[in-house]
């Protein structure tokens, strides 16, 4: 039995679309992809294998290789007997926007330092397969699967198909529980801990700076920044802190207002002051902001210290904020509350 099903959301995509009108690919057909030069390490000519073995069961897929190197020729050679099956793009500018017009991936590289591209196929949500001899550390979610090459075209064929396919939203979650794991964060102190574990990572995750690239279409704004970029300012940081905590099940919210700093009853908010941080809930508490922008001085928690270590929260409710605890506060734009 055949396990696929079309990305429809991939479908729906205008980027999708248009790139795949250009290439004359139509909307029901299984698009193989692969990202990256054509040299020996990528073992294009196993690649080649695997889609004509696939061909068998999915008679109207195509293959679409991305990039160019000193091998593309013969690689077209060995591709010609497939006709149009097989679509090549040579160098272009903005590889990325060639995933969106993609169902699954294949990587059967020969070997492989860290593979960034593996990266952002996972944020553009798109399963891959992947040769055992890559390195399992760029694996961050289930859309990743690894299987030896010896297993032979046949094999990777069958597993190619049968992919599991989340949503982005699932993929997301997916990705964002699988680095706090790897980060240590743990979920069984509390959520008071857990959120102050996930605004330390998420700090120290990546680094501020206003100059920061632009996302390539179609991948996860969160996952870009912390896998790829690793570089920010607030709306980033408070972004991946919301996705996180939401990831791990703590109710969370993005939000954007100004810190102000009072003095003598008087606050002085100028644009400059503009600011992104993220609020978690906690029963009983209520919604309770919490930084994760590196650089910031406030306390990434409101909460008093009794409650970091588990003693419980006040009868009173009183955070040590709302007692004075200093004179920076958080104004929100209440519009603005995601």
């Amino acid at each position: 039995m055949l396990h696929r099903k079309l990305n429809a959301s991939c479908m729906q995509n205008s980027l999708s679309a248009r790139v795949r009108a250009a290439l004359g690919i139509g909307e029901d057909e299984l698009v193989l992809g692969h990202v990256g030069r054509f040299n020996g390490q990528k073992n294009h000519r196993f690649l080649l294998e695997v889609f004509r073995a696939l061909l068998e069961s999915e008679p109207r897929a195509r293959l679409l290789l991305v990039g160019d190197g000193y091998l593309e020729n013969d690689v077209r050679t060995l591709a010609a007997p497939l006709g149009e099956r097989v679509l090549f793009t040579g160098a272009v500018p903005d590889p990325q926007n060639y995933l969106s017009a993609m169902d699954v991936m294949a990587l059967p590289s020969l070997f492989e330092g860290f593979p960034t591209v593996l990266l952002e196929w996972q944020c553009a949500g798109l399963p891959a397969l992947v040769s055992a001899r890559v390195t399992r550390e760029a694996a961050l979610t289930p859309l990743v699967r690894y299987l030896p090459l010896e297993a032979g075209a046949p094999a990777w064929a069958r597993a190619l198909l049968e992919l599991p396919r989340p949503e982005r939203p699932e993929a997301s979650a997916q990705a964002m529980q699988a680095l706090a794991a790897r980060a240590g964060i743990r979920t069984d102190g509390g959520t008071a801990e857990t959120a102050r574990q996930v605004a330390q990572y998420i700090g120290s995750a990546a680094r501020y700076s206003l100059d920061t690239p632009v996302q390539p279409r179609d991948e996860d704004f969160v996952l870009h920044f912390l896998t790829q970029s690793r570089q920010g300012y607030c709306v980033h940081f408070a972004s991946a802190a919301a996705v996180m905590l939401r990831a791990l099940d703590i109710p969370a919210r993005y939000v954007s207002g100004y810190v102000a700093v009072v003095q003598g009853g008087r606050a002085d908010v100028p644009d400059s002051a503009a600011h992104a941080w993220v609020e978690y809930y906690l029963d009983g508490f209520g919604w309770l902001p919490l930084e994760a922008t590196p650089g910031f001085a406030r306390e990434t928690s409101v909460l008093p210290e009794a409650l970091l270590s588990g003693e419980g929260v006040p009868e009173n409710g009183e955070s040590n904020a709302a007692a004075g605890g200093h004179g920076e506060v958080l104004l929100p734009l209440l519009d603005a509350l995601l």
